[in-house]
């Protein structure tokens, strides 16, 4: 207004649940002369874990029209600089929770890589490359947060990424929100 700015202060409704980053994503090229794709994601609050979902796909994204697919992604979750846990090819018992977390699915015995780690408090990369004697290709990396009711308040707060990108290979970065107060 004329008498200077006006402020205007929101209340969250009664019983409402604070906003949080629930799903990270990133598409990239990836050739193993070159360089990884690397996400990196903040793992910040109090108490227990937070356990996380985390993929690389590759032959999955081919029913999405992706022709260029990385056919056999190679993911490694590190913690600072230390590598925590590595996954080739994912183990089909992790088909459900994709369901449960609102992921695509994987076909069954595809080249794709997926697990689940505890996340505690710090900062973290997935880095996502071809497995040995395999090529190039685009590949998906996701982060799913799956907080557990009486685990603290243990979330996702950030995210970046690195991958090579050209003309023809754009880097596409994507998240989800949930909750109904924003942060």
């Amino acid at each position: 207004g004329r008498d200077g700015p006006t402020l205007i202060r929101i209340e969250p409704k009664t019983g409402s649940t604070a906003g949080s980053l629930t799903n990270l994503s990133v598409r990239s090229y990836v050739d193993p002369q070159e360089s990884p794709l690397i996400v990196g994601f903040v793992a910040a609050g109090t108490g227990g874990t937070l356990r996380a979902l985390v993929r690389a796909s590759g032959p999955a994204l081919v029913p999405f029209g992706v022709t260029d697919a990385l056919p056999n992604p190679n993911l490694e979750l590190f913690l600072d600089s230390v590598r925590t846990v590595e996954n080739n090819d994912w183990p089909e018992n992790l088909a459900p929770l994709f369901a449960a977390v609102g992921a695509f699915s994987f076909p069954a015995a595809s080249f794709d890589a997926a697990l689940v780690s505890g996340l505690g408090a710090g900062s973290y990369s997935a880095l996502i490359q071809p497995s040995t004697g395999t090529g190039a290709g685009t590949a998906l990396a996701e982060v799913y947060a799956m907080p557990e009711p009486g685990q603290g308040s243990r979330r996702l707060v950030n995210a970046s990424a690195r991958g090579r990108v050209g003309p023809d290979r754009p880097l596409i970065a994507g998240f989800s929100l949930q909750g109904e107060v924003p942060r």
